[in-house]
């Protein structure tokens, strides 16, 4: 059997184990605390019968899209943050495709500040982009913050923006007489 000094030892270790553990976790969660955290969706606006609306995340349609691209930016940090650039990050660099002047829902202003828990759905007009020629370059949707914190989102609908833009670009190229 063991002795009261030996159990006493045991339970004052696994209590020490537990303080450690839930100080190690308090900590990690204090710093988590204080990261930037934004959640950025990308969505594409298509032609319904009534006007139009958002397919949040499911597709890419060109025959029903209204020429505009949109993307949902949800402040999931603590505090609030204030987003000053949104557009797409082409690939194989760090250079941006940025809209602009972007249309904020609810007739918002830009930049825009997001309280916590917040979000604001922004729009960019696609027929500028596909005149500039960069759709296809396109990799991720970003927003910037006024701190310089960059987040990305990708999803189905601006993958299919992506294969979009590359058909196009690939009718260019085979319409050019010099190649």
């Amino acid at each position: 059997m063991a002795s009261y000094a030996e159990v006493k030892d045991i339970v004052v270790v696994f209590a020490a184990f537990i303080g450690m553990g839930l100080g190690i976790y308090n900590f990690f969660n204090e710093r988590r605390k204080e990261r930037v955290s934004l959640r950025v969706v990308p969505k594409t606006v298509v032609q319904r019968e009534r006007g139009f609306s958002l397919s949040s995340t499911r597709e890419f349609n060109p025959e029903r899209n209204v020429g505009m691209f949109g993307m949902e930016i949800v402040n999931l940090s603590y505090f609030p943050v204030v987003l000053k650039q949104v557009g797409f990050l082409k690939s194989g660099t760090d250079r941006r495709v940025t809209i602009v002047n972007p249309i904020v829902d609810h007739g918002g202003d830009w930049p825009r500040k997001l309280e916590s828990r917040e979000s604001v759905t922004v729009y960019g007009n696609l027929d500028e982009m596909i005149k500039m020629g960069a759709l296809h370059l396109v990799r991720k949707a970003y927003v910037e913050t006024s701190c310089g914190h960059i987040a990305t989102g990708h999803n189905q609908a601006l993958k299919e923006l992506i294969q979009f833009g590359k058909t196009l670009h690939d009718n260019r190229l085979n319409k050019n007489p010099w190649k």
